[in-house]
């Protein structure tokens, strides 16, 4: 008898075949992120505006943190829901308008500078209309800009706003200190990126100091710290962003939506801009006619990236699914370990962790007016969370077949729970065939497992002979209740190596 282990513990693989992935791949990981040792159930989140604004989504929210000269602390939490900018109550979630008239279908992004001794929040409306700023005035005000440019995003580097327009290969920064003056002769000026005018800015980032420019093509940085010495160096001849929206820092590195709609992680050179998302192939993934409206997010050292999936349904034509990795546990290969999820309808993100906040997350939705906390229940805003966890295919021997004797199962939840075991045998997938060889028999669900009450659990299963015979076997874990908590660790069986495998049947 031989005893197998399997610890589902390191990630989406969806490019290998199932009998080929490495030891812990999984080919299915909805709403299970794996991270140090174990695959962790998603927690879920509940509103902060406990009435929504309407129908449409949320495409921007930002926390405001700034400091009066008497040194008193001020916080806001400020989105954009339909051409209009409102404010926060974070005690009532009651959301007031402060400035409309804006642009409507748009997906904006903001800059805070100091300036005068100001914390100034910029909001760019996607290119459509001029800036607004805000100065954490307590009337929540919120200022037209001087500037008659209409940038997509800006960024603040060396004293100065740096900034873009729509379909523009021209990139634009402000006097010293004077992030609306980008008309001053002796200190303002513009800089031509590409080889041509038809390569298009599509996103800025600042990183360790340095301003990198990203176009449709490539990716550059600006060397020298005057206009005497600026110069553009070109720092990946052939790759460059899609989505303004996914560029986002970490620690040691940016990640952003390559113009292939492959996720990459850079340290700003061309040798080590790295494909995090080969495994998984995100390319396949997104709607590609939606790529420019993923977007990322980083919290607790886990990279979220929300996109509107390729087999999207005609009615919900938005961000609905989710891939997530702790970047601080990467596989053997380097690569992070990702999961899925799908329930929580992320058009944006954002992390409060300054002045008394406690590093929450909090997402605007993509499919109504609503603001999210996260990590604060065990649903999506009362609904279940729908997990589906499928191992790879356990390959014994492509000559003989095994007798699958007994299944345990370890894991952690919390009380007394029900979840539901599949087990696949020699890389059945549910769907039968009118094909010259037909696939029968391939799916059995050993149905509820009443995990007890205790702080974890190793439960045993004994398959039905007629569903334990294979040259392969995976398992799938399916549970869909409400308040339910679980981790998992292992599926570890005992096996008989049998006879070879003579029929088409499973069993045979």
């Amino acid at each position: 008898m031989t005893a197998k282990t399997e610890f589902p513990i390191n990630g989406l693989n969806l490019i290998a075949p199932p009998h080929e992935l490495r030891e812990g791949q999984v080919i299915k990981s909805q709403n299970m992120i794996p991270s140090f040792g174990k695959i962790e159930k998603v927690k879920g989140t509940t509103k902060y505006n406990g009435t929504t604004l309407g129908t449409k989504p949320v495409t921007w929210e930002y926390r405001y943190y700034g400091r009066r000269a008497d040194n008193t602390e001020i916080k806001k939490i400020f989105c954009y829901y339909d051409g209009a900018i409102y404010v926060g109550d974070d005690v009532t979630g009651a959301m007031t308008s402060v400035a409309s008239g804006f642009t409507k279908g748009t997906y904006p992004l903001s800059e805070v500078m100091q300036v005068s001794g100001n914390a100034v929040l910029y909001f760019f409306n996607d290119g459509e209309d001029v800036p607004y700023t805000y100065n954490g005035n307590d009337g929540n005000v919120w200022e037209k800009s001087s500037t008659t440019l209409k940038p997509v995003m800006g960024v603040s580097w060396l004293d100065r706003l740096w900034v873009f327009e729509k379909n523009s290969s021209i990139l634009l920064y402000s006097k010293t200190l004077y992030p609306e003056d980008f008309t001053d002769s002796t200190d303002a000026g513009e800089i031509q990126v590409g080889i041509s005018k038809k390569e298009i800015i599509t996103g800025l980032v600042r990183y360790q100091d340095t301003l990198f420019i990203f176009t449709d093509r490539r990716i550059y940085n600006i060397e020298g710290r005057t206009p005497s010495t600026f110069q553009l160096r070109e720092v990946h001849a052939s790759l460059g962003c899609s989505s303004k929206l996914s560029i986002v820092n970490l620690e040691d590195s940016f990640v952003f939506l390559g113009s292939d709609h492959e996720l990459y992680k850079s340290s700003g050179y061309e040798s080590n801009t790295v494909n995090i998302t080969q495994e998984i192939m995100f390319s396949n993934l997104i709607n590609p006619n939606k790529a420019n409206l993923v977007v990322c997010g980083y919290h607790k050292h886990f990279l979220r990236v929300s996109y509107e999936p390729f087999s999207q349904e005609v009615t919900n034509t938005y961000n609905s699914w989710e891939i997530v990795a702790n970047m601080l546990d990467p596989n053997e290969r380097g690569l992070p370990k990702w999961g899925q999820t799908n329930g929580a309808n992320i058009s944006c993100y954002s992390v409060w962790d300054r002045f008394g906040d406690r590093n929450y997350l909090v997402t605007g939705r993509s499919d109504t007016g609503l603001l999210m906390y996260h990590e604060r229940t065990n649903n999506w805003d009362g609904r279940a969370i729908e997990v589906i966890l499928r191992t790879r295919d356990i390959v014994f021997s492509l000559a003989e077949n095994a007798r699958i004797k007994d299944i345990y199962i370890h894991g952690k939840t919390n009380g007394v729970n029900t979840f539901e075991l599949r087990t696949y045998l020699d890389g059945r997938t549910g769907t039968n065939s009118s094909n010259d060889f037909t696939q029968e028999g391939e799916v059995y669900h050993f149905g509820a497992i009443n995990i007890p009450n205790q702080v974890r659990f190793g439960e045993r299963i004994i398959p039905g002979i007629d569903y334990s015979k294979g040259q392969s076997i995976s398992f799938e874990i399916y549970n869909n209740s409400v308040d339910k908590v679980m981790e998992l660790y292992s599926f570890t069986f005992n096996a008989y190596v049998r006879e070879k495998k003579l029929g088409q049947k499973v069993a045979g």
